[in-house]
């Protein structure tokens, strides 16, 4: 019986120091792992802003440019797609490309470094 306590109790620490040694659980405080908790920036910004723009529009496609990658992982209304026209409307938009971030508008061209900051992300 006593083996068997003793070789429960080395496992379970075993597997403590483990899960302490790959950061997947932290000792004296109730947070979890910091990469289950990190979003990217795109992710962040995306929940944050919305950017308005035409993709025939020669500084909308410096602003897609700009973004490169991040582009396709955020919030943006076409506003020369049949499917969205109505969103554009809707918010107002007489000019692209403009960014809506917390009921402001930003036009012209941003980077993620200026939308990290407009957004807090």
């Amino acid at each position: 019986m006593n083996k068997i306590i003793a070789f429960a109790i080395v496992l379970v620490a075993t597997l403590l120091i483990f899960l302490i040694a790959n950061n997947n659980i932290n000792l004296g405080s109730s947070s979890i792992s910091s990469s289950a908790v990190k979003i990217s920036a795109e992710e962040c910004i995306a929940g944050k802003a919305t950017l308005y723009f035409l993709s025939t529009c020669p500084v909308c496609k410096e602003q897609k440019q700009v973004l490169g990658n991040s582009f396709d992982k955020l919030n943006t209304v076409d506003c020369g797609s049949e499917s969205e026209t109505i969103k554009c409307y809707n918010a107002g938009i007489t000019s692209v490309p403009v960014w809506i971030i917390d009921g402001k508008r930003i036009k012209g061209v941003q980077t993620i470094e200026q939308l990290k900051e407009l957004t807090g992300c």
